[in-house]
């Protein structure tokens, strides 16, 4: 039998040391991000009631980030210098970084978000907000895990 050895991480990644960076620039007005893979997969029938095997389809990356509305607004400005009128959803597919640090100068991981866009814009309110964070979808081409 295998003693069982304590495993102790040290700091652990977390929010504080997560950077993004879309568009040439470190988003500072960001308090959520999420990005995933979706796979399609299902048994594979032949003969008799049973599956056979297993079969797998398209991939499907998907994300959203949640931004204050200071950065949405920046957005909406970069939007207008581009000629777009404002609007962030016809911004031209970009790359996203979003890196993350656990020790000063220790271990580190980088994903890179694949022709992103943004896939919707408003603005969403309720009385006695202190502040106004947009959850924004995106449309992504494509995840690198690295």
């Amino acid at each position: 039998m295998t003693d069982l050895i304590p495993v102790s991480f040290g700091n652990m990644f977390g929010w504080a040391t997560l950077e993004v960076r879309i568009l040439g620039r470190t988003v500072v007005g960001i308090t959520k991000i999420e990005y995933k893979f979706t796979g399609d997969k299902g048994p594979v029938f032949g003969k008799g009631r049973r599956p056979i095997g297993t079969g797998r389809g398209n991939i499907t990356p998907s994300g959203m980030m949640t931004l204050t509305q200071e950065e949405l607004q920046a957005l909406r400005e970069l939007a207008v210098l581009a000629g777009y009128r404002g609007d962030i959803t016809r911004i031209p597919a970009f790359d996203g970084i979003v890196r993350g640090t656990r020790n000063e100068g220790g271990q580190s991981f980088v994903h890179r978000l694949v022709a992103v866009e943004f896939m919707e814009d408003g603005l969403t309110a309720n009385q006695n907000d202190l502040s106004l964070p947009q959850d924004i979808p995106l449309l992504i081409g494509d995840i690198l895990f690295g």
